[in-house]
This record gives structure tokens, C-alpha cells and sequence, in this order.
């Protein structure tokens, strides 16, 4: 097979800039949890049963936008965790609702009233329907487009997160026709940081566990390039300069091609003409080429057109905030 003549997508930049790596951990979930706060004490505080339920309905909303909508889910665990913990305590507040029949569960927190206005419901209702609606079809989204057979899952170790993958609104890569498919992955701490240090520390590339992450083929085929020796980028300010997929490997299966890209300068263990089996290393996850933090980009194409990708024991779609085991779909 060639490649397609199109030009590259403009990289993968996860954050906004060096700033944008300080805002996302700090100003973001700050933000966040004040509101996820609020909104606990709306259910608490609410005065009627149909102002108990806008409240309650506002704090499912949140807790669909942080797990669908933002990058939440492989981010940072525990602002995961407690917009999880605000909606359980949220739901809590339905104790109030013994107050109107005579059942004071609750001494000192007064019953709801039974009314109250309808319009709060209904546009609460109606956006967090809206909201499910649209994330349902963003990660159900194919093109109709499949590979003639999965993929390995191409890592030697670890569970991965998809930041980057699903339809439009959870992937920014559908507006580019190779890479409409295209996934981003990145690996995380314990925590499910990111990072393994602070804001302050996140400059350095080797303070991200997916950095230096050995890297399998995830199908057998020849090598049609192998580009190595671009260095690493800066954290969160690549140069506008750069190839945008940085070191990276193209591998022609014969059906479609299947890129890795954004590998540690020095790691490629390939070289163009070489036949390759799945399942052999060929690389290093690094920050090479267009991207603000180490992962890997991964896409395949047939005649210039991004395809469905799918991995080897993976069901299912590879949306944001899907989990991704190394080892899966190995004899």
C-alpha cells in the first residue's frame, strides 16, 4: 500500500501550553469541585420536592460531564472519585422526602414541600438527557470503515487510557480524514494521575509513567518507514516547527497502514523494508513531534481514510476514558 499525499494533522496537543498544564491541575478541579459542592447543597438545602429534584438532576449532569465529557476519567482519580462522592451525596438528601409523610429520619433538617416550580426540572431534565444522548452516540460512533483484523494492544505492561478516541466532542482527531479513527493513549500513576508529581514537577517528561513505555507492534507486516533521532518536546509547548508525528513507525499490513507515533528519540528498533510479527518490540513511547505530554498516537488508514480501530479482547468501542490492558488478545 502508499500513503496518502494529505497533509498532517496539526499534532496532538493535549493541554493549552506550559499554562494549560498548571490550569488543568489546579483552576480546573478547583472549579469543579466548588460547583460539584454546590450543587450537594442545592439537594440539601432545596425547599420543595420539584426544587429537590432540579437539584439532583443539575448534580447527574456534572457527573456525566466529568466522566464523558472532559478528560476527568484518566486525569486525576480523586477529582473522579469525589464527583462520584458528590452524587452519592446528593442522593442521600432523598431522605428529605420522609419529611412531607411524617417520617423525621432526620432530626433538624426540615421536610421538602410538596410543589414548586416545574421549570427547573424540565431544563435540567432536558440537558442531561440531551447530554447521554450525545455522549452515547460519541462513543458509539464508526465510520464504517474496519481493519481486516484487530490489533494487538501494543504495550509491554500496564493499563493505558484512551484520552483521546470515540466520535466527535471526545476525539479531536475527526476532522482530519487519515486520522478520523486515530486513538490517544496514556498510561497513569496509582492515583490516576497523570503525573507522578506535582504541578511544578510536570515539566519533566520523566515524571510521566507512559514515558519510556515500551512498545510492541500491534500487527505483522513491512516496515514502510521508521523515523528516528527528532528530540523530545517540551512539556505543553512543542514548536510549531516540528513534524508532527515526531519518531514514529508505519506499518503495511498488506489491508490498511498502521501508524505509532510521538516515540522516545533513539528507542526505534526497526528500520524501513523490515518485516515485522506482531508482538515484537519496535519502540518507546516518548514526546517527539506535535504533542504536549507522552503517549502514543495510534491510527490506521486505507487509501488516505482513517479506520475503525478495534484490539484483539477489546469489545466494544475505543472512546475516552476506555481502559486498555497490555497483554490482552496474546496466546
Amino acid at each position: 500500500m502508499t500513503e496518502s499525499n494529505e497533509p498532517c494533522a496539526n499534532g496532538d496537543r493535549m493541554t493549552t501550553g506550559a499554562a494549560g498544564v498548571i490550569l488543568r491541575a489546579t483552576v480546573q478541579p478547583i472549579c469543579v469541585l466548588a460547583y460539584a459542592w454546590s450543587q450537594i447543597w442545592c439537594c440539601w438545602d432545596a425547599r420543595s420536592v420539584l426544587g429537590w429534584v432540579a437539584a439532583l438532576l443539575w448534580v447527574l449532569l456534572l457527573n456525566v460531564w466529568l466522566e464523558g465529557w472532559t478528560v476527568a476519567p484518566v486525569c486525576s482519580r480523586w477529582l473522579l472519585w469525589t464527583g462520584r462522592g458528590a452524587t452519592l451525596a446528593a442522593l442521600l438528601s432523598v431522605l428529605r422526602l420522609a419529611g412531607p409523610l411524617g417520617l423525621p429520619l432526620l432530626p433538624g433538617v426540615p421536610g421538602l414541600r410538596s410543589g414548586g416550580g416545574l421549570v427547573g426540572p424540565v431544563v435540567c431534565g432536558a440537558a442531561l438527557a440531551l447530554s447521554l444522548v450525545a455522549l452515547g452516540r460519541a462513543r458509539r460512533h464508526r465510520w464504517g470503515a474496519p481493519l481486516s483484523a484487530p490489533l494487538l494492544v501494543p504495550f509491554a505492561e500496564g493499563v493505558w487510557w484512551v484520552s483521546q478516541g470515540g466520535g466527535r466532542g471526545i476525539n479531536h482527531h475527526v476532522c482530519h480524514p487519515r486520522q478520523r479513527g486515530a486513538v490517544d493513549l496514556i498510561a497513569t500513576c496509582p492515583t490516576g494521575s497523570r503525573s507522578s508529581y506535582g504541578p511544578a514537577a510536570r515539566s519533566r517528561l520523566e515524571t510521566y509513567p507512559a514515558y519510556g513505555a515500551k512498545l510492541l507492534a500491534p500487527c505483522a507486516g513491512t516496515v514502510l518507514r521508521a523515523v528516528d533521532g527528532l528530540p523530545d518536546e517540551p512539556v505543553g509547548s512543542p514548536s510549531p516547527d516540528v513534524n508532527p508525528f515526531g519518531n514514529h513507525v508505519v506499518i503495511d499490513t498488506g489491508h490498511e497502514l498502521v501508524m505509532l507515533a510521538h516515540l522516545r528519540p533513539g528507542s526505534v528498533r526497526v528500520a524501513t523494508g523490515d518485516l515485522v510479527a506482531a508482538g515484537r518490540p519496535i519502540g518507546e513511547v516518548g514526546n517527539s513531534g506535535n504533542s504536549t505530554e507522552p503517549h502514543l498516537h495510534l491510527h490506521a488508514e486505507r487509501d488516505g481514510l482513517g479506520l475503525d480501530l478495534a484490539f484483539a479482547g477489546i469489545n466494544g468501542g475505543l472512546y475516552r476514558g476506555r481502559r486498555v490492558r497490555a497483554g490482552t488478545g496474546r496466546s
